[in-house]
């Protein structure tokens, strides 16, 4: 059977973010998952931005209702806030000292997996898959 991209990137990617999810957990204790993850890093390497639900929208790749539930599960947690700023139809979104702590806690679980995923990959096998990866996110685009 011939392998197909899209079934091999969505069984790499579940399998991912599995292990996302256990070292969430296992790392905090808590019931967090790696998309609170992704967002916690994303504002903590942004602090002193104004980062509003739209940016986090684009940086993960998913719709606005999904991001809308994640980020009202993560106020709920505690782990960020909604800020009000000029423009009453805009909150931005800050990371709290808990959602600070937390990342803290998982960052280095993160290098680390990170390292695990490129064990064996050379850095021209590193460029070459981001070309790759930017070239078919086009064609996505564009079709």
């Amino acid at each position: 059977m011939e392998r197909k991209i899209g079934i091999e990137v969505r069984n790499l990617q579940n399998m991912i973010m599995r292990r996302m999810d256990s070292i969430a957990s296992g790392s905090t204790g808590a019931n967090i998952s790696a998309q609170n993850v992704f967002i916690l890093s994303h504002l903590y390497e942004n602090q002193g931005k104004d980062i509003f639900q739209k940016d986090l929208e684009r940086a993960m790749a998913v719709s606005r209702s999904t991001c809308s539930k994640v980020v009202s599960l993560m106020e709920e947690k505690g782990l960020i806030r909604r800020e009000g700023v000029k423009d009453a139809r805009f909150n931005k979104i800050v990371i709290t000292e808990k959602g600070t702590s937390t990342i803290a806690m998982v960052r280095e679980k993160v290098d680390e997996n990170e390292t695990l995923l490129k064990e064996g990959l050379s850095e021209e096998d590193m460029r070459n898959f981001y070309r790759i990866i930017d070239t078919m996110e086009e064609n996505i685009k564009k079709g």
